[in-house]
């Protein structure tokens, strides 16, 4: 409205249009609320005994105005610039508690001279923060103490009867409450460490109630452990014979070749012999043939038996080094079949890992496996080994496509996958990740698109 911003605060003026039924503006209706009845409502506040309350106005671009009072239970402190008194709340209060006022919406202080407890809060009609009205409550100290001086009293009197009664009552709760929780307690400590342990259970009450819930809960949880190690084992398996299955053609071909050479040469010893053409010496050359070659099939099928055994989790201390050569004669036919050369780099002195042997070569298996499926043709794969800050880092790099970075985050998911339909399960980084994890270690991809992927196993050294 025009000339608003010369209104008095200590009026609220409310407008709005009105029109007629074809849409023509007819006019305004204008609505004048005075401070006089604000003034009763603040009235009903707080009572003369209980202390004061009153109305400030805020109008920090009028210093004039500024703080002068619009309504008071004295009416004499009303509007000081027009009754010449000048009388502001700066001249009855101290700065930090009027320029609070002025500045902010709402909050309590305490008057440093009377004790007096000051509740304000800002409105303004016209939406502005420097032009508006200040609400503000004053309550007596000795009127509200006053109870709290009574209840004082009364607490004393309370104490001392408390304190005779005191040394009867802690020996009683210390032998019907304090005992049997300080079980519950050092009980569920110890299922903590040990899920096997339970809580002994005396009474029906409610710690009773609790001890035997908690006891319950700790078989259930136990349970669940339990069955949740037994899907995990069968996991870790199944992958395994995945695996095998997938290096099966390979090793099939490798022990097709010595057993080849078996038969021709026991088929001719059997000639010679007939013919009569063997001797002592040839027949001891041929068996010394075959034993060799029937070795080789033993050491390919006890490998392969190794691998393929369903074990517990057992440690014990081992030569990573060993360990990744095993691994690699496992999967040498498949990286064979993709003509990729395998280079081992150690970086010094490699220790020794407490670790359990047939799960972390499964690991090795299962990323070797991967490697050879990143390769068209033809590449090489470095694999290092070095002790850092109390871990070994066993790194495969390989030269192979990579891995899309819209992959990445889900590598390690389980039945994530990008082979091919029949090619591959989804859980074989899966299960290699929660074998390192139960290992302490841990383990990472890195890899771009078209150049290359490198895994990072972690393992921790005792």
């Amino acid at each position: 409205m025009e000339g608003e911003e010369k209104w008095c605060p200590a009026m609220v003026r409310f407008s709005t249009p009105v029109f007629f039924s074809s849409g023509k503006l007819a006019g305004v209706v204008t609505i004048n609320v005075w401070g006089e009845s604000a003034g009763a409502t603040i009235n009903r506040l707080i009572s003369r005994e209980e202390g004061t309350a009153f109305l400030v106005e805020r109008n920090r671009g009028n210093q004039e105005r500024n703080g002068i009072y619009i309504f008071h239970q004295d009416s004499t402190c009303e509007f000081g610039n027009q009754t010449g008194s000048k009388l502001t709340v700066f001249n009855q209060y101290p700065p930090f508690m009027t320029s609070a006022w002025m500045t902010g919406d709402e909050g309590v202080r305490i008057n440093p001279e009377s004790g007096d407890i000051v509740a304000y809060q800002f409105y303004s009609p016209y939406q502005r923060p420097d032009k508006g009205w200040v609400v503000v409550v004053e309550a007596k100290r000795e009127f509200f103490m006053a109870p709290l001086a009574t209840i004082k009293t009364r607490i004393l009197w309370w104490s001392g009867l408390v304190l005779v009664f005191m040394v009867p009552a802690s020996f009683f709760f210390s032998k019907s409450i304090s005992r049997p929780i300080r079980e519950v307690i050092d009980g569920t400590i110890l299922i903590g460490r040990d899920l096997r342990h339970r809580i002994p259970v005396h009474s029906k009450d409610e710690v009773g109630t609790l001890a035997r819930e908690i006891n319950r809960m700790a078989s259930s949880l136990q349970q669940h452990l339990a069955e949740k190690k037994r899907i995990a084992d069968r996991i870790c398996q199944s992958e395994k014979l995945a695996s095998i299955g997938e290096m099966a053609a390979g090793l099939a071909h490798e022990l097709n070749t010595p057993l080849s050479n078996v038969r021709a040469l026991s088929s001719m010893a059997r000639k010679d012999l007939k013919k009569g053409k063997s001797t002592p010496e040839s027949l001891a050359d041929d068996f010394d043939d075959i034993l060799e070659q029937t070795a080789v099939c033993a050491e390919i099928i006890s490998g392969l038996l190794s691998f393929a055994r369903h074990q517990t989790q057992e440690k014990s201390y081992q030569d990573i080094s060993e360990l990744i050569e095993n691994s690699l004669s496992l999967t040498r036919i498949q990286l064979a079949k993709k003509d990729i050369k395998v280079v081992v780099e150690e970086n010094g002195e490699l220790p020794m890992l407490k670790i359990d042997t047939h799960q972390i070569q499964q690991v090795f298996v299962n990323i070797l496996l991967n490697a050879a499926d990143a390769f068209d043709d033809g590449g090489q794969l470095i694999i290092s080994c070095k002790a850092a800050g109390g871990k070994l880092v066993i790194a495969f790099k390989d030269r192979g496509q990579g891995i899309h970075p819209k992959y990445l985050p889900r590598i390690f998911d389980p039945f994530f996958t990008t082979k091919e339909v029949g090619k591959g399960t989804g859980l074989g980084l899966s299960v290699s990740y929660g074998i390192i994890k139960s290992h302490g270690g841990d383990i990472h991809v890195d890899s771009i698109l078209g150049k290359g992927t490198t895994f990072t196993v972690l393992l921790p050294v005792e």
